[in-house]
């Protein structure tokens, strides 16, 4: 019996984001749900699909306009003054410059128990676990001057301190000083 070798690609410390997506164990869903992972890199299709549902995604994402924004990217932070309201038009372009970030997922499942109400409902739960990574457009050069902690550590800090969609505030003051090394309130 032959052992296939398998090199992963992932290295320990590695910025990547993990995003959990919960589903009712329940076997008529499993068929949709690998076919929707297994196209999960195919780029057009990605694509095309955000395009043809541009109008549901305005309105289902419609707290992050910014997402649907064409030209937000390409603006320097300075230059972002007003949040436009997202077009179906400006949507689509958006969506022709999409990259995929994603990686893989990982599955697992769970015993769960779920109130309405006062009534309380038991079931078996899927966690789709969904792997992107990303990669710094400064990699590169950091690996040449050899220098890669020192980007390591900076982004670290940017997507711990200026990682939020759209720029939403800090939940509260503990957050807010765990952030920014500021201290936290007692009492």
């Amino acid at each position: 019996m032959k052992i296939e070798q398998t090199m992963y690609p992932f290295a320990r410390g590695e910025r990547g984001l993990f995003v959990e997506v919960y589903f009712p164990k329940k076997a008529e869903f499993q068929a949709g749900i690998f076919n929707t992972l297994q196209n999960g890199k195919n780029i057009k299709l990605i694509k095309a699909y955000f395009k043809g549902y541009a109008q549901k995604l305005l309105t289902e994402l419609a707290l992050y306009p910014n997402l649907f924004d064409p030209d937000w990217y390409k603006t320097p932070p300075t230059e972002r003054v007003e949040i436009r309201t997202p077009t179906i038009a400006g949507a689509r372009r958006r969506f022709d410059a999409y990259v995929s970030q994603f990686h893989g997922w990982s599955i697992d499942e769970v015993d769960g128990m779920f109130f309405k109400g006062e009534k309380v409902y038991e079931e078996r739960t899927q966690i789709i676990r969904l792997i992107f990574r990303f990669k710094s457009r400064y990699s590169r050069v950091a690996e040449r001057e050899n220098c890669i902690d020192v980007l390591r550590s900076i982004l670290y800090y940017a997507i711990t301190a200026r990682g939020f969609v759209s720029g939403e505030a800090v939940w509260d003051e503990a957050h807010k000083g765990a952030i920014y090394g500021e201290p936290c309130p007692v009492g």
